[in-house]
């Protein structure tokens, strides 16, 4: 998971999810990339105080890197080609799109996010990776088949690269200028 540590960003169901993975899977890590705002209100900072609480109660100490600190624009890149899945299990009302997805997507990364008006378009790659908000249990099943079942994750993998493919800005800008083509000459 990435950025700014915030209470719609649900990491607390990020880590439920962990502790089911566990069970089946003990070499398996969290890496939450990220921390608090430098602005961040009271409200953050006892989420984020939360989320330690949790990470040790339920006995993920060892599971989860949590920094909680700022990463540049530039580690990102690293950051997503470092993970085997990336995860955004957000849950917001805004429809903006989202950056770090296409960010995923560009890494080659199976990508499970919530399915809110966010993060629709991870259906053009594969329908089963949007997820109920607050669902950890579907979303610890949907990393244990990524990760156990070659197949699947092969699958999730082309479609992702294709997609990735597909809104690249070098086939965005060809379309635009095709269709600028088209009106110039209607």
């Amino acid at each position: 998971m990435f950025g700014f540590v915030k209470p719609h960003k649900c990491l607390h169901i990020a880590v439920e999810a962990l502790s089911m993975i566990r069970k089946r899977i003990e070499n398996v890590y969290l890496f939450i990339a990220g921390g608090l705002a430098p602005t961040a209100s009271e409200e953050h900072k006892r989420y984020a105080a939360s989320l330690e609480e949790k990470i040790a109660e339920l006995g993920l100490k060892e599971n989860v890197i949590f920094p909680n600190k700022y990463y540049p624009d530039k580690d990102v890149p690293y950051i997503f080609n470092a993970c085997d899945i990336v995860l955004f299990p957000y849950y917001e009302e805004d429809r903006s799109s989202s950056g770090s997805l296409h960010l995923a997507i560009g890494a080659g990364k199976p990508v499970i996010a919530s399915r809110i008006p966010k993060f629709e378009e991870l259906k053009c790659i594969s329908d089963e990776l949007l997820v109920l908000p607050y669902n950890s249990e579907v979303i610890a099943k949907l990393v244990l088949r990524i990760l156990k079942e070659p197949n699947f994750r092969n699958y999730i993998i082309k479609r992702t690269k294709a997609y990735r493919k597909l809104t690249s800005w070098e086939n965005t800008a060809r379309k635009h200028l095709e269709l600028y083509s088209r009106l110039i000459k209607a």
